[in-house]
């Protein structure tokens, strides 16, 4: 419990002094945000601890948490002002959870750790797909009208012009105009 008021003090005074310091330069903000998020960090580590998480679910967490994205607690100039930590952070991560790998385990799990990067590669390829196809279906296009549009194309024009017959989408500067009219040569 006093690690949450602890945390929840540091987000305070983290907010106050977001308003004391409004004015001054980027690179003392800056400085004051790497600070707070590394007291925040490790009391969130903490608090991970209790709650029988890993550290690096705690560390994304908090960042998250404190970031520009939710709470606001660090501006975003300011993340952009401490870029140049964010590979090291990222580097350092990956070396946490590296270092938590255990080899015997991974073999153990062989079956159930490919059925979860199968999954984790399939799933948001359909779920992007999916909604990418809704998304660009030009309003124009009824359902058929493609189908028609490129059999009369086959039947008219492609004896004469075959490079004039083009899907209705189709971004050939050429003939974009003739296709979007209905492939007519």
């Amino acid at each position: 419990m006093r690690r949450v008021a602890s945390l929840f003090a540091l987000g305070v005074v983290m907010a106050l002094l977001h308003r004391v310091t409004a004015n001054s330069p980027l690179e003392a903000r800056a400085t004051l945000a790497l600070a707070f998020l590394l007291l925040a960090a490790y009391l969130g580590a903490d608090l991970a601890l209790k709650a029988r998480l890993p550290r690096v679910t705690s560390y994304v967490l908090v960042g998250f948490a404190v970031g520009p994205a939710w709470l606001g607690l660090v501006r975003r100039e300011e993340v952009e002002a401490l870029g140049f930590l964010h590979d090291a952070a990222l580097t350092l991560i990956a070396l946490t959870v590296g270092m938590t790998l255990r080899l015997s385990e991974l073999r153990r799990d062989r079956l159930a750790l490919t059925r979860v990067a199968a999954g984790a590669i399939v799933f948001p390829f359909v779920v992007v797909s999916l909604i990418t196809l809704s998304v660009t279906r030009s309003p124009h296009i009824k359902r058929g009208e493609i189908a028609r549009r490129c059999r009369s194309c086959s039947a008219r024009s492609q004896r004469r012009h075959p490079r004039s017959c083009r899907w209705p989408w189709s971004r050939s500067s050429t003939h974009a105009v003739r296709t979007r009219a209905g492939c007519s040569a």
